[in-house]
């Protein structure tokens, strides 16, 4: 994975949640796929675990599928 991508990602995610985007939980599910291919376990179980409480709370119910 591009090193640059996890840095775009966060940047992505920190405008997505002042704006109240519910494409961050997308975003942080991508997120937690980077840590996890870094081998970092810990680091995309939080991402994912954020992402889910996330879709749980928006009508993107397909997100969270």
């Amino acid at each position: 994975m591009n090193p640059l991508a996890l840095h775009y990602f966060k940047r992505a995610l920190d405008i997505q949640l002042q704006i109240g985007e519910q494409s961050a939980a997308t975003t942080l599910t991508n997120m937690g796929v980077i840590y996890a291919e870094q081998g970092n376990k810990k680091a995309a179980l939080v991402h994912y675990q954020r992402a889910e409480k996330l879709f749980k709370n928006s009508d993107n119910k397909r997100g969270f599928a």
